[in-house]
């Protein structure tokens, strides 16, 4: 009786650790993503989709629209957005929500003008053209 209950104990502790390491490399580790950037063409149709898969790149540009100072408001435009920013998982099989971001670029670079279906932000100035040196498609 007594190698039953050590056996069933090891058991427990092997079945705890398993479990242990699994839920904290699931919530340390970052599921690597891209980046993808539409631009407007015409008639209401989007393409020359860039993929940004370098890392630091994503990361960089998931840190600004962290910063941006978002207002909780919906945004109506009168025209299309310039380019429509999303990021993916890099492998396909993580069943991960994708953000939208809408952008419109105004006044020769000058404004920036951001969207989710819910939040709305506007950079200016210096920060309107980093932002936009850092997304826009080459």
């Amino acid at each position: 009786m007594k190698k039953v209950w050590s056996g069933l104990v090891v058991l427990i502790a092997i079945c705890w650790v398993i479990t242990g390491c699994q839920q904290s490399s699931a919530s340390s580790g970052t599921v690597e993503q891209k980046l993808v950037i539409e631009k407007y063409i015409a008639d209401n149709q989007y393409g020359h989709a860039v993929k940004m898969k370098d890392q630091n790149q994503v990361q960089k540009v998931q840190q600004w629209l962290k910063d941006v100072s978002w207002r909780e408001e919906k945004a109506e435009m009168i025209r299309k957005p310039n380019y429509i920013l999303h990021f993916e998982p890099v492998e396909t099989k993580k069943d991960i929500k994708v953000q939208s971001y809408r952008m419109w670029v105004n006044l020769g670079n000058e404004t920036v003008e951001l969207a989710t279906d819910t939040h709305y932000a506007q950079l200016k100035g210096k920060q309107a053209r980093s932002f936009i040196e850092l997304v826009e498609p080459k």
